[in-house]
Order: structure tokens, then sequence, then C-alpha cells
């Protein structure tokens, strides 16, 4: 927010103007040393400093609302923050459930007919049904090294 609010301009404008004013008196007073310019200068010098507190105040004013319309920007970033990372957070726990399991495939009654008419017609051999292949546990190592651990079945 500007802190230069319409009262804080209009005290300015006002001084300024007042000061104004009392220099050109002051100038009518020295070439002619007349006691009315005199007096109207020490008049707008007066004036301006009255002005000079409701400046003041209306500044006072102006810097307070700043103050108050900034952390109340603040707080409504901070909230829109707040809601994305939550909303974010939600996603994160829903996605894993929602997606089905990885490396995993089913081939339905079709797709089992269309593969078996495609290796007929292709003159591949058909081995049938594939069997459990079980074998021991291995740990690969870093390197690529393989350990065979024995089995926990067993």
């Amino acid at each position: 927010m500007n802190i230069l609010t319409k009262g804080v301009m209009q005290g300015l404008i006002g001084a300024s103007g007042h000061m104004k004013m009392a220099d050109v008196a002051m100038g009518v007073y020295k070439t002619n040393h007349n006691d009315g310019a005199l007096g109207y200068a020490m008049d707008s010098m007066n004036r301006a400093a009255e002005s000079s507190p409701e400046v003041g105040e209306a500044l006072k004013q102006a810097q307070a609302e700043a103050k108050k319309q900034a952390k109340a920007e603040q707080e409504a970033s901070l909230e829109k923050v707040r809601r994305q990372k939550a909303a974010e957070a939600k996603e994160e726990n829903r996605a894993p459930a929602a997606s089905p399991p990885a490396d995993t495939i089913e081939i339905g009654a079709e797709g089992r007919k269309f593969c078996t008419k495609l290796f007929n017609e292709s003159g591949a051999q058909h081995a049938g049904t594939a069997k459990a292949v079980m074998s021991e546990p291995k740990l690969y190592s870093p390197q690529g090294d393989i350990k065979v651990m024995e089995s926990v079945l067993t």
C-alpha cells in the first residue's frame, strides 16, 4: 500500500503552498520594508506549521494501515501455501492406492485364444503351460556378484 494517502498529500501540498507564500511575502518585505508583508509572511509561516502535525498524524495512520494490509497479505499467502501443501500431501496419500500394482499382467480368455491362434498360424511350437520354476533366492552385490541364499522354505 502506498503511504502517500489523500490526507498526507493534502497536508504536504498545503504546507508547501504556505511556505511558498511566506517566501514571496518575505521577498516583498525585504525590498520595500513593508510591515504588512511581514505580517502576511508570519501568518503563512504559522499556517505551514499548523499543517505539519496534521501531515504527521495522517502519515502515522497511513503507515498503520499499510502495516495491517501487509500483514493480511502475508497471512493470505501463507494460508495459500498451506492449502497447496495439504492438497499435495493428500494427493500423495491417494496416489499409491489408486494405481494398480506394477509388474503384474493378466491375460483374459480372449487374449489367450488370440495368442494360441497366433502361435498356430506362425508355425511356432507351443510349449503348453509354463511350469513353476523354483530356485534358491539370490542376493546381488553392487559389483554384480551373485550369492545364493539358503531357502527359508526348506
